[in-house]
């Protein structure tokens, strides 16, 4: 019976840990939603494999258990730093953990802290999506002008079409001054503004932008 199995299995540990035992009784465990002892076995099993993709798979599995079966946030934010730092420095998977953990118990520095090492990992598509996200949290909560500016540039490079994008890089090179900038994107703004009094404004602003603070000093 399953319950006599799993006491032969304990038994068969008092002399040391078994790879084939702890398996087992891991798999024992998730089926009883034992989420504890789930964890100490995967961590007991992780410590004798000997193959580093299965450490790997185990460390990351012990996490997942951490987050989802225990609410253990903090344990499993550390959990996947430590993957991070001594199995798999290129861990999308735990970076991307440990950004979303963050942002679960308010703590969008921690989230942005990972996302920004995340996205040294990504390309194409998904260097955009990590970039927007990134430019959300600077421009909220973090109050981050410049670090939202270069999240941005990610974005319209990407996609010069992005007016979006376009305007918020406007906004906040105002914030912080850069007017050469702020006359450049408005320029191109001008250019896609469909509404011809809102494009009269913009231009007029433009111009006093260029009168009053490119020309000063010169």
């Amino acid at each position: 019976d399953r319950e006599g199995a799993r006491e032969s299995l304990l038994l068969l540990l008092s002399d040391g840990d078994d790879p084939e035992a702890l398996a087992r009784l891991v798999e024992d465990a998730v089926e009883r939603g034992d989420h504890q002892e789930s964890v100490e076995l995967l961590r007991r099993l992780g410590a004798i494999t000997k193959n580093h993709g299965d450490r790997l798979q185990l460390a990351l599995r012990e996490a997942r258990i951490l987050a989802e079966g225990i609410g253990d946030t903090e344990g499993a934010i550390e959990r996947y730093e430590s993957i991070y730092r001594t199995l798999d420095p290129k861990s999308r998977v735990a970076l991307r953990a440990i950004a979303d953990l963050e942002e679960r118990r308010s703590n969008p520095q921690g989230t942005a802290d990972a996302l920004e090492r995340e996205i040294q990992l990504t390309e194409g598509d998904d260097r955009v999506e990590i970039a927007q996200r990134l430019a959300t949290l600077y421009e909220g909560t973090l109050r981050n002008p410049q670090a939202a500016i270069k999240a941005l540039e990610i974005v319209h490079a990407a996609d010069p079409e992005d007016f979006d994008a376009i305007a918020r890089l406007q906004r906040l090179s105002e914030e912080i001054g850069d007017w050469p900038k702020v006359a450049s994107l408005m320029a191109m703004l001008i250019e896609v503004e469909g509404d011809e009094e809102e494009a009269s404004n913009m231009t007029r602003r433009l111009s006093t932008i260029l009168h009053e603070r490119l020309n000063k000093g010169d």
